[in-house]
């Protein structure tokens, strides 16, 4: 991507196109964005970089001279990229035929960027912006569950959204004339399909899935279970079996499916996350993949952002209002304390739980030493069925203990890149 966005930088450079022309100006934009985006998650996944705004010639390849940037350099040209996206970039969306080219760059993914930039920065001043709050197309929607619950996810909260499709403009492997899309559902809907009796995949329960990724007791005790909309719209707790299925003695459809083993349920009956189940493209519960899009970014996360960097500058009022936007719209009532750092790291898990920002937040914030953070005990669930009714009730347990060193908030380089020659490994590894 890199490589890319310097050849076509260069090429506008060297041929003197027209920097006024909108056209242009947007090729220029979307290509600042592209670059400033991939060094941002490589720094923030990496640290230690090698900086190049030149494209490579074919003349040139066997003598690469590359020297590691240092950490000064590598935020300055990422600052600067995101700028001159933020300078090139309309607000507007591309249109082709009269339709939005959905997933392109736009001027609120560029600002929305650096603000997660200022953040890493502590640039708070810089980070308490409300210039994409004040833009009439962007703004929350009504309830949580309306961000996820649809095929299409083009919304007024989606700052930037991956699309896919199976057929032209779709996303994934071209096989058989359609494209694959992703697996996102099958990840993130647990195995119950492998409980013992249960022998079908159902949508009621989420359509197929493997159940590797899912949410832990953490993550759900932050909720207020009868209060907090967020709790029942972004998870499910418990599978039913389904219609057709082969029951075990004494079941019937609609029954809680129950494993009989601790190692059984912690495999197959975990709670779900519901954010990225797919009951709109799937034409079969046992498909894998599907096509229902995956945000990217979305406005929820600039406003928790911006409570923070209010909260940071002393601003607790503007804070209060920023935090309060997803806090109140989850059902709960207006918070009329003080903003803590605390308060803003819950709501982020509460709000933007399985979204992939979890594990750079712990590390921004640098709390990945907590006990229950990212070391010590870890905590799955068990269901139980309460007697008489078709109700449940889960327990917390540990499955297992983990550790985290300072070495790893910096993920290593791979033996094929340290081959290479020109980076230096990451303390530690």
């Amino acid at each position: 991507i890199i490589g890319k966005c310097n050849e076509i930088l260069a090429a506008i450079e060297d041929n003197g196109m027209d920097k006024t022309d909108p056209a242009i100006k947007r090729i220029m934009g979307e290509t600042y964005m592209f670059r400033a985006h991939a060094y941002y998650w490589l720094w923030t996944k990496f640290g230690r970089l090698y900086i190049t705004t030149k494209p490579i010639k074919y003349n040139e390849v066997n003598n690469i001279v590359c020297t590691p940037a240092t950490e000064e350099d590598i935020l300055k040209r990422i600052d600067e990229d995101i700028e001159d996206a933020v300078t090139y970039l309309p607000w507007e969306l591309p249109s082709e035929n009269s339709s939005l080219l959905y997933g392109r760059f736009t001027k609120a993914v560029a600002k929305h960027l650096k603000v997660k930039m200022a953040m890493w920065e502590k640039n708070y001043q810089l980070a308490a912006t409300e210039e994409i709050f004040a833009r009439p197309e962007y703004g929350l929607m009504d309830e949580p569950k309306d961000v996820f619950n649809a095929a299409n996810l083009n919304h007024k909260e989606a700052l930037l959204v991956n699309q896919f499709l199976d057929g032209k403009g779709g996303g994934g492997t071209l096989s058989g004339g359609k494209y694959t899309g992703h697996r996102l559902s099958a990840f993130t809907v647990a195995a119950y399909g492998s409980s013992s009796g249960t022998g079908s995949w159902a949508f009621e329960n989420g359509g197929f899935g493997w159940g590797r990724i899912f949410p832990n007791h953490y993550l759900l005790s932050l909720y207020d279970q009868e209060k907090d909309k967020r709790f029942k719209q972004f998870f499910k707790l418990y599978y039913t079996y389904a219609e057709g299925a082969k029951l075990p003695a004494n079941k019937l459809p609609g029954d809680t499916c129950f494993a009989n083993t601790e190692t059984k349920y912690y495999d197959v009956l975990h709670p779900q996350c519901e954010k990225f189940v797919d009951r709109y493209t799937m034409t079969v519960p046992n498909q894998t993949n599907g096509y229902k899009d995956a945000i990217v970014y979305r406005l929820a996360e600039t406003y928790l952002l911006a409570a923070e960097a209010y909260m940071r500058l002393g601003d607790q009022e503007n804070g209060r209002r920023c935090y309060n936007k997803t806090w109140m719209r989850a059902g709960n009532d207006e918070e009329k304390r003080d903003i803590t750092l605390q308060m803003i790291m819950d709501e982020h898990a509460r709000e933007l739980c399985m979204e992939g920002h979890r594990l750079f937040d712990v590390r921004r914030w640098e709390i990945c030493e907590q006990e229950g953070i990212m070391k010590g005990d870890m905590y799955g669930i068990k269901i139980y069925k309460i007697d008489g009714t078709k109700e449940c009730r889960y327990e917390p347990y540990v499955f297992e203990v983990r550790t985290f060193n300072r070495k790893m908030y910096r993920h290593p380089f791979s033996t094929g890149e340290m081959d290479k020659g020109y980076l230096i490994q990451n303390p530690g590894y």
